[in-house]
């Protein structure tokens, strides 16, 4: 009988026992879910077992409870398209929790609208997040946990209330080309015992800080090439690495929320002096010709 997962209203970071299987290994036939054709997202999730996919076609029903996925469903990958089909959190609740993911669980192509800690992951083990947007949650990445590793690149977090991505415990964070715009406190914060690795990435118009150290949280000796613009300070507590900048990022269409960058833009490959791509997006407009 496939074991199912528990949709909860109530969220409380856990901590994994000494004897979780952190192993990939699936023993069964690999199913792919088609959402919404196989099921809505909360209908198909509790079948989910190691190494399934469930791919969004188009933006499914708003959650109306958290969905969480156990040690024991993983690894698996959530997939959307280059469209990024929208998953929208229960009012003030997040959208997705992992416990101690397996290493090889991905989020990838997919869009979230609101939540308190929209993806929230605990435990040990590994989780991927790939090419996502987040819009207007409190903090859009929570992880807490004991030899826990969370990767996140390419991801746009627009707008969140609090933080884009927060790290605690021993977590180890690599962040890498991504874009947290209009943070209401700091764009990246790491702390208790967290590590983060932050490169190539644009934090842009955060309240206080672009990244944050606090506790023992700490910026990895790997971090840089980060544009941190438009906040009263670029880091608090961190050191902050030789070759970050504070250049205006050159958005297309900002007004419109539109965060790609123009051509002419600091972060492009061709004037990042050597750091290649900055940001979640590679250059996708060029400046309006001057006036005649």
């Amino acid at each position: 009988m496939r074991a199912g997962i528990t949709l909860v209203i109530g969220i409380a970071l856990a901590s994994a026992g000494c004897n979780d299987d952190n192993s990939s290994g699936t023993s069964h036939d690999p199913v792919v879910y088609h959402i919404p054709f196989d099921g809505q997202f909360e209908d198909v999730a509790p079948n989910a077992l190691p190494g399934d996919t469930l791919v969004f076609e188009q933006s499914p029903l708003p959650l109306t409870a958290t969905v969480v996925f156990s040690q024991n469903q993983t690894p698996l990958v959530l997939t959307g398209s280059k469209d990024r089909p929208r998953i929208v959190a229960p009012n003030g609740l997040p959208a997705i929790r992992f416990v101690s993911p397996k290493n090889g669980t991905r989020i990838e192509h997919l869009g979230f609208t609101g939540g308190n800690y929209t993806i929230n992951v605990s435990g040990s083990g590994a989780l991927t997040i790939n090419d996502c947007k987040f819009l207007s949650a409190q903090i859009q990445v929570l992880a807490s946990g004991e030899n826990l590793t969370v990767n996140v690149s390419r991801c746009e977090f627009l707008r969140p209330s609090s933080f884009g991505i927060e790290v605690q415990s021993s977590t180890l964070l690599h962040a890498d080309k991504i874009s947290v715009i209009g943070a209401g406190d700091c764009g990246v914060l790491i702390t208790g015992s967290a590590t983060g690795r932050v490169a190539n990435s644009i934090l842009y118009n955060a309240a206080n800080f672009g990244i944050a150290c606090t506790a023992q949280g700490q910026l990895s000796n790997d971090s840089g090439c980060n544009d941190i613009y438009g906040s009263p300070f670029p880091v608090l507590d961190c050191t902050e690495p030789a070759n970050d900048f504070h250049l205006d990022p050159i958005f297309c269409d900002a007004a419109h929320d539109v965060y790609t960058i123009m051509s002419i833009s600091p972060c492009a490959p061709a004037n990042s002096g050597g750091c290649g791509q900055i940001g979640a997006y590679l250059p996708a407009c060029d400046p309006p010709p001057p006036p005649p």
